[in-house]
């Protein structure tokens, strides 16, 4: 489907939106339109208007899902380093040890 500015189709007295069946005003302007099986349009039809509300929502919810694994993440690395720190400490401790 093409974007058009006027789509008339000379074979039929009303003109119709071929996705939803509704007339169409060919003198309101664009359109998509299909050459090869004479297919007409309502861009709405063909590209359907996004709830912005509805969108932003589940991209909050989205976004609230992935700060609270962050946050997992970065607590569940603050332990890990608690711990190797705990190691390290050890492992100094037995080096020292050693060298005596």
């Amino acid at each position: 489907m093409v974007l058009r500015d006027r789509v008339v189709d000379e074979f039929y007295d009303d003109q119709y939106c071929d996705l939803c069946e509704t007339t169409r005003n060919p003198e309101h302007g664009v359109c998509y339109y299909c050459d090869e099986c004479r297919c007409a349009a309502h861009i709405d039809c063909v590209i359907p208007k996004v709830d912005l509300e509805q969108h932003k929502l589940a991209e909050d919810l989205m976004l609230r899902k992935l700060d609270e694994e962050i946050a997992s993440v970065e607590a569940e690395m603050e332990a890990v380093k608690k711990k190797l720190k705990v190691l390290m400490t050890k492992l100094e401790g037995v080096k020292k040890r050693e060298m005596r």
